[in-house]
Parts: C-alpha cells; sequence; structure tokens
C-alpha cells in the first residue's frame, strides 16, 4: 500500500468544477518521465502495457479513493 497526499487546490486548479467527497474514486496514473535525460528512461506507479511509454491511456489507470 502506498499512501499518497496531494492537496485539494491542486485538483481544484485543474478540474475546478469538480466536487469529491470522502470515498470518491477518481482513477489515473503517476509518472516520471525522462526522456530528455542522457539514458532515457520512464517509471508509472499503475502497469501500462503498450509497446512503448503512453501514459494517456485510461484501461490502464489505477484508483485512487478519496478520505
Amino acid at each position: 500500500q502506498v499512501d499518497f497526499e496531494m492537496p485539494y487546490a491542486m485538483i481544484r486548479k485543474y478540474a475546478p468544477d469538480c466536487k469529491l467527497s470522502s470515498g470518491a474514486v477518481i482513477r489515473g496514473n503517476v509518472y516520471k518521465c525522462g526522456c530528455t535525460d542522457q539514458e532515457p528512461h520512464y517509471g508509472c506507479w499503475n502497469p501500462v502495457l503498450t509497446p512503448g511509454p503512453n501514459f494517456h491511456k485510461p484501461e490502464f489507470f489505477g484508483e485512487f479513493i478519496i478520505e
């Protein structure tokens, strides 16, 4: 298990109409992209099963439960 905290203000910044309450579930992924580094590398929290890096695939999103 991993706990991750994100301020509600940050969610509202990118989704101003979003109204979340405790127990709500949103879907997404968290990734790190080092494509401009000397040795390109990528990593993500939820596996993305595509031939190359593509982190915008909802079928590979995981669940975030709002507390």
